[in-house]
């Protein structure tokens, strides 16, 4: 049973301190911003936490592509599992991992 999406649809882009989404990236998703309370704003982590916000739409995605396929097993046992998982479901995965971190 597929379930319906409540969040804003992807992709999300992170614009400085800024992710935006929806048709045509009109919709604010949100502001990020760090604590001051430990000290001076930090930008660079600031903008590293808005790549990681865009990129959920995108991980998701890739978890849901991801969901263990039985065709997909090799061999197993309680505590081991080989699987063959299909080139372009790695590749999905990689590219959310990627938008995260750069």
């Amino acid at each position: 049973m597929a379930s319906e999406t409540k969040h804003t649809e992807g992709p999300w882009e992170a614009h400085t301190f800024l992710v935006m989404g929806g048709k045509g990236m009109r919709d604010r998703i949100c502001h990020v911003g760090t604590s001051t309370s430990l000290g001076p704003p930090r930008a660079y982590e600031t903008e590293a936490n808005a790549r990681l916000i865009a990129a959920a739409p995108d991980m998701l995605a890739a978890l849901q592509a991801f969901n263990l396929k039985e065709e997909w097993i090799v061999s197993g046992s309680a505590d081991s599992l080989t699987i063959r998982v299909p080139l372009a479901v790695l590749q999905q995965a990689a590219a959310a991992v990627s938008k995260a971190t750069s």
